[in-house]
């Protein structure tokens, strides 16, 4: 239509210049002038004015009428201007109605945000153009009823409901109404004016901010008070959503009060539930970075639990060392509780727990040198412990391994008690000596130059006793001292090399032995030994003992019969025969799988005390066989097996959950199998290795998953650190495991 307005001006200038105008075409151009003028005339309708592009169809509509007017008597542009503006004033009349409806159908205060945008796309619509005072006036007391009636009055319910999420669109459409309404004021009239609401607003932000404050900190208290701590973190954590809005201004002294109260409740029943054994330095720590609160105690609770840590593993060693009886096992707990609060040991504390560091090395120190069977390996597990728990309480700077300095106390004590009992005339006693040596090559350091030099010592001695008493039963022909005295050789050729030195004894008494040039008597069942009549009616009796016990399917006694099956040990050599042997794998089998199924059940059950004892009590029997001809060389390989692979199914199971895996548990299974690993890491047969292989397979599993974790979720590194660190110290020495860095890997992540 643009084109036939503008090619009418063409033709009627070309009329213009022509000598004669053509009177026909000049009227056929007026007919065709108005109609086209009626074809715009109703096309100015309410929705072309209300269209997006509506300014820009008005300047095209009035360019084509300024063409119309250049070929027309009565020109139409002023009329297209009126009837464009009629439409306008209607559609005006429209926004201000629309915004009445508005108003008066918004009474959810949920859709109070909803309705603000929708009332401040209607004020653009009418700032869009030229407005009327009178249209200005109208929609300014609209404006203003939904401001203070609507809005005003019902924003503290939608702050409570939507919580502090809100405010940032809230904040930025009032003021685009404020701005829209102070522009309306300005179109209204002088006597005019918009009240910001903006400012009453934040005044409104501010009161709800200190309501929800106080509820949300009477709610924790009362969740303290009952030791609800997962409730009480909740409310805690509403709280500090609210607190910033409080921000600002003078604080009620009773608000005050009641943090202070708060802050020293939650920090009294945190300590109160960790001295109960419950874990709760992640919750404090949890708590303390939610951010510091009025009254809140310094160091935040997390640094009063610290302290707590602290002084109550020292106060229970103190008090351990002072006990005559105190347990070597339970004193280095304590010292295993301050390592892992390490880093919550202020300096100033350092000088004190040294000194009672000290005291304890020098409390175990002397139960090693007082040679107690029954003490000497809890001392030494002790002292391992100890040295690990040692290595972390790095406040105290570095410290000379208690271990080695044990060993070679024991190692020196029970040479000393060797060189005694060889000193005796008369009453000798060759298994003291044995077990004496024995020990030596179970705890030597081997750095000690002059214990070997002791040990060369008594290998001389006893050798020189063995060799004069070989020669008085060789002489005297007493066959059974002379088979006991020759296997009494060989076990301690056998200690002593293990001990680090060499000893021949065994071969100096065959060498007496073959200078005597006699034969012993062969018997039936066993050419070369004696079988005396009282020797083999002992073993019979304890035999018949075991079996009796054994055939029980309750109340079997496990000590009972390695008591028996070690009283037969001595007598072994005088009564062996197929028939006792053959009783004797049966006795050793039937006890290996009873004993295997204790100790899968104690596994399944985490009865880490009964595992313990039920694999101490596995090392003896192994130390049993092995003297009676290694009857049953699987039994302490089988038991181990058995405890172990209990520990690795319920470790794979809790891995293999597709939702809810207490990765702590796994864990704890791993931590168990150290019971088991002293005789699985260093065995070469398949089963051990089958053991291995699990473990390897399940920790590299941990290692993908938690480092994945840590790669993806950076909020939950420090707590993936804390437990990688765990890890480590769980799978540290386990054949099998991998190496024990996954800590230091994630830390060099970043």
């Amino acid at each position: 239509m643009m084109k036939c307005g503008k090619e009418l001006r063409e033709a009627m200038d070309a009329l213009a210049e022509a000598s004669k105008p053509d009177a026909a075409l000049i009227d056929r151009i007026g007919i065709v002038s108005d109609t086209i003028y009626s074809n715009i005339d109703s096309r100015i309708t309410l929705e072309l004015v209300e269209s997006d592009d509506a300014e820009t169809i008005r300047k095209d509509i009035m360019e084509l009428a300024a063409d119309l007017d250049t070929v027309r008597a009565s020109p139409v542009s002023k009329k297209l201007e009126a009837r464009w503006e009629q439409m306008r004033s209607m559609h005006l009349e429209k926004v201000v109605k629309e915004i009445a409806e508005i108003v008066k159908g918004t009474s959810e205060v949920s859709k109070l945000l909803e309705a603000l945008q929708e009332i401040v796309a209607k004020l653009d619509a009418l700032l869009a153009g030229s407005v009327t005072p009178e249209i200005a006036k109208r929609t300014l007391v609209q404006a203003n009823g939904f401001a203070s009636a609507k809005f005003l009055k019902g924003f503290p319910g939608l702050l409570q409901k939507e919580g502090p999420t809100c405010l940032a669109s809230a904040r930025d459409l009032v003021a685009k109404f404020d701005e829209r309404c102070t522009k309306l004021a300005a179109a209204a009239a002088e006597e005019s004016s918009w009240q910001l609401q903006l400012p009453e607003v934040e005044k409104l932000i501010q009161q709800v901010g200190l309501h929800m404050v106080k509820v949300q900190l009477q709610q924790s208290g009362a969740e303290f008070a009952q030791e609800n701590f997962d409730a009480a973190y909740n409310a805690f954590a509403a709280l500090h959503r609210w607190w910033p809005l409080c921000q600002g201004g003078d604080l009620p002294a009773e608000l005050l009060d009641g943090f202070s109260k708060v802050a020293e409740l939650a920090t009294e029943r945190v300590t109160a539930a960790s001295g109960k054994g419950q874990e709760m330095m992640d919750f404090a720590l949890k708590l303390d970075a939610l951010g510091t609160l009025p009254g809140w105690p310094e160091g935040g609770v997390a640094g009063r639990l610290g302290a707590a840590a602290y002084e109550a593993p020292l106060s229970g060693l103190t008090a351990e060392m002072k006990e005559p009886s105190g347990s070597a096992k339970t004193m280095v707990s304590f010292v295993e509780s301050l390592s892992s609060a390490a880093e919550k040991i202020p300096a100033d504390q350092a000088e004190r727990i040294q000194g009672a560091l000290s005291q304890l090395e020098e409390v175990l120190l002397a139960r090693a040198e007082a040679q107690k069977t029954d003490e000497l390996e809890e001392v030494a597990a002790a002292a391992t412990s100890y040295d690990e728990a040692r290595l972390k309480l790095t406040l105290l700077g570095e410290s000379k391994a208690l271990l080695p300095r044990l060993k070679e106390s024991i190692c020196r004590t029970s040479l000393q008690r060797a060189e005694e009992e060889l000193s005796k005339e008369s009453g000798l006693n060759p298994a003291l000596v044995l077990e004496l040596v024995k020990r030596v090559g179970h705890y030597n350091p081997g750095s000690v130059d002059d214990l070997r030099s002791s040990l060369q010592s008594v290998t001389a001695k006893t050798s020189q006793r063995m060799c004069d008493s070989f020669q008085t039963a060789v002489a005297a022909s007493q066959y059974p001292k002379i088979k006991g005295l020759l296997k009494f050789a060989e076990s301690f050729d056998s200690v002593v090399a293990a001990a680090g030195c060499e000893s021949s004894v065994e071969a100096e008494l065959k060498k007496i032995q073959e200078a005597a040039v006699f034969e012993e008597p062969a018997e039936p069942d066993a050419p070369g030994e004696v079988e005396t009549p009282e020797a083999v009616a002992t073993v019979k009796a304890k035999l018949e003992e075991v079996e009796a016990m054994l055939a029980q399917e309750r109340g079997m006694n496990p000590n009972v019969i390695l008591k028996n099956l070690t009283e037969i040990v001595p007598l072994w050599p005088a009564a062996e025969s197929p028939e006792l042997s053959d009783r004797l794998v049966t006795a050793f089998n039937t006890l290996k799988t009873r004993m295997s199924a204790a100790c899968a059940a104690a596994s399944r059950e985490d009865q880490e005390a009964k595992l313990k004892a039920l694999m101490a009590f596995a090392h003896k029997m192994d130390e049993a066989q092995r003297s009676l001809g290694s009857c049953c060389t699987d039994f302490l390989l089988s038991m181990a097996v058995a405890g172990a692979s209990q520990d690795l199914l319920d470790a794979e199971s809790e891995l293999g959950k597709e939702s809810g895996m207490n990765p702590m548990l796994v864990l704890k299974n791993i931590s168990s199998l150290r019971i088991y690993w002293e005789v699985l890491g260093p065995s070469e047969e398949a089963v051990a290795a089958e053991q291995r292989q699990r473990l390897g397979a399940m920790c590299d599993l941990m290692r993908s998953r938690i480092t994945s974790s840590y790669e993806e979720h950076p909020e939950k590194r420090p707590n993936l650190l804390k437990f990688s660190g765990a890890f480590d110290t769980a799978i540290q020495g386990l054949a099998g495991a991998g190496e024990a860095k996954l800590a230091s890997e994630l830390q060099a992540k970043g």
